[in-house]
């Protein structure tokens, strides 16, 4: 397997790069996905899911029998070094890591993630992510790292979290970030609203100013206001949700049928 998947060639060429996460732990439902569709990626959903890193590894399995191009992410629930390591060692190449607020924690993600002498993190010889082409050499140059902005902490200290060595993109968190900082009523909107533009326009000179991507994970028109802000890399739905969009389908079928 290849460390250098579809993402690293989107970042390289400048390329907006789309995906799709995954959150019902169904390697069937990411099998069937990557079948149909070119993604650049894919994120597991280990957050706001019921997904286990032994979970993790079968949907991982999944997407890379479908399509070994298709660049794994996790978002892991926490900082926690455990989840981080497990992750990594799985094979995941990316990884989102929710709530960074400040360069102290951005700091301990990278000592986490990445081998010496960039990190600190642990080699082990069994490790499926021992599949990867001279995998040691190679992990801490493909290596993801995307603390999630996502409070009005995080906001206040974005330049210097982007600045921390080894964090190589930020991953903007809308919603979130909406409910701290008191505008959730108006997220129907927030891609129009004043002072989200002007929190957005702050990240993304963060980020530029660094030489780093912007990442964010939305669904339907906002990915498009997403890519019209700059956004780079952008996970476009979830399966979760997906399923529940075609609820409507089937309940006029239902109807129809009961009609008939």
């Amino acid at each position: 397997m290849k460390m250098s998947t579809r993402l690293h060639a989107c970042l390289k060429s400048g390329t907006t790069a789309g995906g799709f996460g995954f959150a019902l732990n169904s390697p069937a439902a990411v099998e069937f996905l990557l079948l149909d569709v070119d993604l650049d990626f894919i994120i597991i959903e280990t957050q706001h899911a019921p997904v286990s890193a032994a979970d993790a590894a079968h949907l991982l399995r999944a997407a890379q029998s479908a399509d070994p191009q298709a660049t794994p992410i996790a978002r892991v629930p926490c900082h926690d070094v455990y989840w981080i390591q497990q992750m990594l060692d799985l094979g995941f190449v990316g990884l989102v890591v929710p709530l960074c607020e400040s360069a102290d924690q951005a700091r301990a993600l990278v000592q986490a993630t990445y081998y010496p002498p960039l990190g600190l993190r642990s080699i082990a010889s069994a490790i499926r992510a021992k599949m990867y082409d001279d995998y040691i050499n190679q992990a801490n140059d493909h290596i993801i790292l995307l603390p999630q902005i996502e409070s009005r902490r995080g906001l206040e200290n974005v330049e210097q979290i982007a600045a921390v060595e080894g964090v190589n993109a930020l991953l903007l968190g809308p919603a979130d970030l909406s409910l701290d900082c008191g505008w959730f009523d108006h997220l129907p909107e927030i891609w129009s609203y004043p002072p989200f533009i002007e929190a957005l326009d702050r990240i993304t000179a963060a980020c530029n100013a660094n030489n780093i991507p912007l990442a964010t994970m939305v669904g339907g028109e906002s990915v498009f206001h997403a890519q019209k802000a700059g956004l780079q890399i952008i996970c476009s739905g979830v399966d979760t949700i997906a399923m529940r969009n075609t609820a409507p389908a089937v309940n006029d079928i239902m109807d129809r049928l009961h009609k008939d």
